[in-house]
C-alpha cells in the first residue's frame, strides 16, 4: 500500500509513513486501500475492453436481447479527463497541416473511451446491477484537455423465460 499523502511504500499494517511523518487513520488506510482495488478493477475492465472479452453486458439499445430487466437501479455513469501533452499537440498540430487522420488525437481517444467505459462498469458493479442499457458518449474539451463521459441505466437482467424462485412457489 501507499502512503496516502506522499504515495511512498508502506509496510502491511504500518500506520504512520516514515518518509513524511503523518500518522494514518484507519478510516484514511481503508479508502486508500478500496481506491487501490478499484484501480486494479478498473484496469482489468479496460483489458477486457481492449481484447473484447467482457462479459458485463453494456448496449446502446434499451434491452439486453434474450434477457429481460428485473429491476431499473437508475443512472450510472464513467467520467474521465485528459490532458494533451504538449508532445501529442506539436504531433497533431504537423499532422493538421499535412492533412487527414490525426493520430496522436485517435489513440487518446480510444484509451479515453475505454477509461470512461470500464469507470461505468464499475459504477454499475457497486450499484448492484449485472448490465447497462440506453449507453451513450459524450465528449467535450478545450485546446488542453478532453473530457469523456459514458452514461446510461444501471439494471438487473435474467435470461428471458426463467422464473425466479419467488414466481415459482406462488404458482405452487
Amino acid at each position: 500500500m501507499k502512503c496516502p499523502y506522499c504515495k511512498h511504500d508502506l509496510a502491511p499494517g504500518q500506520n504512520s509513513c516514515p518518509w513524511c511523518g503523518r500518522t494514518i487513520s484507519p478510516t484514511r488506510l481503508a479508502e486508500e486501500l478500496a481506491r487501490d482495488r478499484d484501480r486494479a478493477e478498473e484496469e482489468k475492465i479496460i483489458e477486457q475492453l481492449e481484447r473484447g472479452t467482457c462479459t458485463f453486458p453494456v448496449v446502446t439499445m434499451p434491452y439486453v436481447p434474450g434477457y429481460e430487466i428485473v429491476r431499473v437501479i437508475g443512472p450510472v455513469y464513467g467520467l474521465t479527463v485528459r490532458a494533451r501533452g504538449f508532445g501529442g499537440q506539436m504531433a497533431a498540430t504537423i499532422e493538421t497541416l499535412v492533412g487527414g487522420e490525426i493520430t496522436a488525437y485517435t489513440s487518446e481517444c480510444i484509451k479515453a473511451r475505454n477509461e470512461s467505459l470500464a469507470r461505468l462498469i464499475l459504477n454499475a458493479k457497486k450499484m448492484g446491477a449485472n448490465a447497462v442499457v440506453k449507453v451513450d458518449f459524450e465528449t467535450s474539451g478545450t485546446p488542453a484537455i478532453m473530457i469523456f463521459s459514458a452514461y446510461g441505466t444501471a439494471v438487473i437482467i435474467k435470461p428471458a423465460g426463467e422464473t425466479r424462485p419467488q414466481e415459482t412457489e406462488a404458482k405452487a
